[in-house]
């Protein structure tokens, strides 16, 4: 009896386990909302892949690169989250700039 018990703690103990390192590697850019602090968005996202700093002008402008898309920083506050593929590429911008002319 006892021995069943503890069978069941350990199959319960290791579904808890893998369930929350199933949570921990998701990354979910839809769980980044506009109002969040930059913190907030590391814990959802973990580290970016790069980070893109304002110029001296908009010095206080940063931008998170994800995979997953990108979130645009005001003040250490998002102000703007874009899926990937939601921006043209470069050679999408030059054959959109040279229909213009």
């Amino acid at each position: 009896m006892l021995r069943m018990i503890l069978r069941r703690v350990l199959l319960a103990a290791v579904l808890a386990a893998a369930a929350a390192v199933a949570g921990c590697s998701s990354r979910q850019l839809s769980d980044v909302k506009p109002g969040m602090m930059f913190t907030d968005v590391e814990h959802i996202m973990g580290d970016p892949d790069a980070v893109e700093h304002g110029d001296l002008i908009n010095a206080d402008k940063t931008t998170y690169v994800y995979p997953e898309g990108r979130v645009y920083f005001e003040k250490l506050i998002v102000v703007k989250v874009e899926p990937a593929g939601e921006r043209p590429t470069i050679t999408e911008r030059v054959e959109q700039d040279r229909g213009r002319r």
